[in-house]
């Protein structure tokens, strides 16, 4: 966003408060709708939420269509906690949202990994997710590949 001389940033806002608020409250409750269906490992209502075009970006795993994300996902870990902590609006559309979220995983039924989260949802015009991008903290990933690591060297020792 790029402001002349004569405009100010609150007046920006004030300009764009009406078109924001009317897809802000249909998204907020999108994304609470998300993070209660990634909690409940509720394939059908995550998909159900995408575009029929639509990609979900992640480190772990690159591009996907979400179904097959969310297949994986679903069925290698179990989420226990599914916390959302803030949501943020693009300014120059409210197509754009950010989640941050923290979640505390299960994974394979045995391991337990605690992750902060920034979702990245970009919708379309019908109000469907087009693109995702999940964007880890990889610290806790790091600290469970040393671990795994160490009691690998362990047992062999």
């Amino acid at each position: 966003m790029i402001m002349g001389k004569d405009q100010n940033f609150s007046s920006y806002c004030q300009k764009k408060t009406g078109t924001l608020y009317e897809n802000t409250k249909e998204r907020d409750y999108l994304i609470l709708s998300y993070c209660k269906a990634l909690k409940e490992n509720d394939y059908q209502t995550i998909i159900d939420l995408f575009a029929k075009k639509s990609k979900v970006y992640s480190f772990l795993v690159g591009e996907k269509e979400p179904a097959e994300f969310f297949e994986n996902l679903f069925s290698t870990s179990k989420r226990t906690i599914v916390d959302l902590r803030k949501i943020f609006i693009g300014l120059d559309d409210s197509k754009s949202v950010a989640a941050y979220i923290y979640l505390e995983t299960l994974w394979n039924g045995k391991i337990k990994v605690n992750v902060e989260a920034v979702d990245l949802f970009e919708f379309d015009e019908k109000n469907k997710i087009k693109t995702l991008r999940i964007i880890l903290d990889t610290h806790p990933i790091k600290k469970l590949k040393e671990s795994f690591q160490a009691d690998n060297k362990n047992s062999i020792s």
